[in-house]
């Protein structure tokens, strides 16, 4: 009779879950909700960042149990490996959440808990395709650390909250670059001053800045635009600020952001983005840590699922 059970595998996993919530939780900067029993396809469930006793950012989660020996037996790279189920992979190459996502790998026989953060850059070079299981290495630098993760969340944070109203100070943005305007000097060391920017953006706690202007540096001049985005919701110990690279083209206007300590969305820039490639009538397209993730052609925006692929010729 098919009947369900209780079986070894239903306390390893209850042990995994006990054990990453103990550790994970230790600080106090985290608040997990994990599951059993597969209760949510993909996905083990998720924990919360808390600051200042408030919910800051959601983190979805997938839990796996390590076998008793996960040591590579030789490495130059790495010293472990788990040959891991791809579909929470899959769940950050197709974008089923738009919060980040993290695999935790549980030592159950040493109470240890490793947490890889699956940016779509680490996804991508995976190479998962259509494989149902991959093999994936790490390290002892992945073992959890409180404030190393924090780091590498605020790095990466991408969540798209439209639940919340912006203002797009669209007016401002068309003056800062209409092309007849008297554009300013500045010297090589101030184009990072605030002062020289235009306050355009403003989401909550986040504020977007346009600069359009010429540098003088060693006898000659160049003209630079760039975003400059501010995060007023942190103290002194989150980097607050962040600078968006804009090169204008012939036809296309490229962006591009990096990895940084800020909690700034690439929701927040594109709607920046957006009146800049109206204004320009150039297609805008954005790279987010290395990787393009949206094309802003007019009015339309185009979100895209970008794939490295190895040339096999």
């Amino acid at each position: 009779m098919n009947l369900g059970s209780i079986n070894e595998n239903d306390f390893k996993e209850s042990k995994a879950v006990a054990i990453a919530k103990n550790i994970i939780e230790e600080n106090r900067c985290f608040k997990t909700f994990f599951c059993e029993m597969d209760k949510r396809p993909n996905l083990d469930g998720h924990m919360s960042f808390i600051y200042k006793n408030q919910e800051r950012m959601i983190i979805e989660v997938q839990i796996k149990t390590l076998p008793q020996n996960y040591c590579l037996s030789k490495s130059r790279v790495s010293k472990y490996y788990y040959d891991c189920d791809t579909k929470v992979f899959n769940v950050v190459k197709e974008n089923v959440s738009l919060n980040p996502v993290s695999l935790i790998l549980v030592d159950t026989y040493n109470k240890k808990v490793f947490c890889i953060l699956l940016t779509r850059q680490y996804v991508a070079e995976l190479h998962v395709n259509g494989k149902t299981t991959k093999r994936i290495y790490f390290n002892d630098s992945d073992e959890f650390n409180n404030d190393k993760f924090i780091t590498e969340l605020l790095k990466y944070n991408k969540i798209l909250n439209t639940n919340t109203s912006c203002h797009v100070k669209v007016r401002t943005i068309y003056n800062i670059l209409k092309p007849r305007r008297k554009l300013p000097h500045i010297e090589l060391e101030h184009i990072y001053d605030v002062e020289n920017y235009g306050l355009v953006y403003t989401h909550n706690n986040i504020l977007g800045y346009l600069g359009n202007f010429w540098v003088n540096t060693k006898g000659k001049k160049y003209h630079i635009y760039s975003l400059y985005m501010q995060d007023t919701a942190y103290d002194n110990s989150f980097n607050q600020y962040e600078y968006i690279r804009l090169e204008s083209e012939k036809t296309h206007i490229f962006a591009y952001r990096q990895s940084s300590g800020t909690s700034i969305t690439d929701a927040d820039i594109v709607n920046i983005l957006y009146e800049i490639a109206y204004f320009k009538k150039k297609d805008i397209v954005f790279y987010s840590s290395g990787i393009p993730v949206y094309v802003i052609a007019g009015r339309v925006i185009w979100r895209l699922r970008a794939e490295k692929i190895e040339k096999e010729w």
